[in-house]
């Protein structure tokens, strides 16, 4: 018969090694960030089992301790100390645990003060900001039409298949919003088909009725008013001529959020370069969004595929 002399008490008897493996997996817990898991309770299972312990009772009890909210190690000690017992956890384990409970209270009191004065802080320097973008308002207009590069033409000396990540809009614009408007395919695709007729046509007050008032994204500008992104394609259709173009309407994708449509298509378009009569067939990959009025607010494309197919005297 196993000697259990030197077994404990709590009206169960276990051993010093059950013991001993039930505080080190606590400290493994509260002290190191481990979790309970299914290995922890497996073993735990396996040790409780083979020393007649009823191991659901004693995995209930665990739990119970190791969930209690980190108040009740300092505020509630009778409580703890019962439960502990129940739990075979010794006083050692259990004063560690009370002392990192405390000190990560007094550190989220020190914590909670840092934030009072980081958030005094921050509104001091919005209303900073605030006060200067408010002297700036009146030279925005400028600055942004210097930002675009009108000598960068993205159909010349591109490597393709570069991919660009459309980001969600989370702006609305200046008009009237149509509440719970929501576009079908249909109707998307024949906004898009507009785009593309206005923009190859050079039609552009009709493309102007198709954006927003500013555009999210517009390539790498952000926040950009439409009329400097009509600008910068009167600009690039100077140099420009489309001979044809068409939309692959099998990969129209598009996915909405918050009224918004997020699409993306790609199509080809053969392009004449004015000023040597090079000839060009692009395959692009467009990424657009609708806004909840039916409008174009943000607006990236990228070059799939690039082939010269002549070139005439000019």
């Amino acid at each position: 018969m196993q000697d259990k002399s030197s077994y404990s008490n709590n009206n169960l008897l276990i051993s010093e090694g059950l013991k001993n493996y039930i505080n080190a997996m606590v400290e493994e817990i509260l002290l190191k960030g481990e979790t309970f898991d299914d290995q922890k309770k497996k073993w735990l299972r396996k040790y409780s089992e083979a020393e007649g312990v009823n191991f659901i009772e004693l995995e209930n009890n665990l739990n119970l301790f190791l969930e209690l909210p980190s108040e009740t190690f300092i505020s509630n000690m009778n409580l703890i100390n019962r439960i502990a017992n129940l739990c075979y956890i010794n006083k050692n384990t259990l004063k560690a645990i009370v002392e990192k409970k405390s000190r990560e209270k007094k550190s989220k009191g020190k914590n909670l003060y840092s934030y009072i004065f980081i958030g005094i802080g921050l509104l001091f320097i919005i209303s900073i900001v605030l006060v200067f973008q408010q002297q700036k308002e009146q030279t925005i207009f400028e600055e942004t039409e210097e930002m675009i590069d009108t000598s960068y033409d993205p159909y010349e000396n591109v490597e393709t298949n570069t991919e660009v990540t459309q980001e969600p809009v989370t702006e609305t614009s200046n008009s009237d919003i149509i509440e719970n408007s929501k576009l079908n395919r249909e109707e998307i695709i024949s906004i898009i088909e507009s785009y593309c007729d206005h923009i190859f046509n050079n039609r552009w007050d009709e493309l102007s009725n198709i954006y927003a008032l500013k555009l999210d994204t517009f390539f790498h500008l952000r926040n950009i008013d439409k009329s400097l992104v009509i600008n910068d394609h009167k600009k690039h259709f100077e140099r420009w001529e489309v001979l044809d173009w068409k939309i692959n309407n099998n990969t129209v994708s598009i996915s909405r959020a918050n009224f918004y449509n997020f699409i993306q298509f790609e199509m080809n378009f053969t392009k004449r370069k004015i000023s040597d009569g090079t000839i060009f067939i692009f395959t692009i990959k467009t990424y657009m969004t609708i806004d909840e009025n039916g409008k174009i607010s943000s607006l990236n494309e990228i070059i799939l595929d690039k082939d010269k197919i002549k070139y005439v005297d000019s």
